[in-house]
């Protein structure tokens, strides 16, 4: 007979470990988008200021020194308010404060009148706008 041999027992074979796979990148925080609302409250307003100096320019041309005013030696400024409505037709012309004399004051609002209507700029918010227009008399030295 043979003698016994011990019984080796082999641990049961285990199966490797899964290899550990990389951690999938994290995603990439989101663009923060930009202020919108800011810029476009910036754009807007640089639009506004653009076309009330379009609107200033256009009044300007129309300007008709009033003879009597001319003759007396009148100057002065009036401060007219203007509204326009969406489409930038004339809806009403005032004066805000006046030069002093009434000729100034009804000239400076026949010039608007003129010179309406004032198209709005494009990109420009379409809404009724209420401006404040300085319009200048002013003799020049012979």
């Amino acid at each position: 007979p043979r003698p016994e041999q011990p019984v080796i027992q082999r641990p049961p074979e285990q199966a490797p470990p899964p290899p550990i796979a990389p951690a999938p990148p994290a995603p990439a925080p989101a663009p923060t988008p930009p202020p919108v609302a800011a810029e476009s409250a910036v754009d807007q307003n640089e639009l506004r200021r653009g076309y009330i100096r379009g609107v200033s320019t256009a009044v300007a041309k129309q300007k008709r020194y009033p003879r009597i005013a001319m003759q007396r030696g009148w100057q002065g400024e009036v401060m007219l308010r203007v509204v326009v409505d969406s489409n930038g037709n004339l809806v009403d012309v005032a004066v805000q404060q006046g030069s002093g004399y009434e000729a100034l004051d009804r000239e400076a609002i026949e010039m608007v009148r003129r010179a309406a209507p004032f198209p709005l700029t494009a990109g420009m918010k379409r809404e009724e706008l209420a401006i404040s227009l300085p319009v200048q008399f002013r003799l020049e030295a012979p």
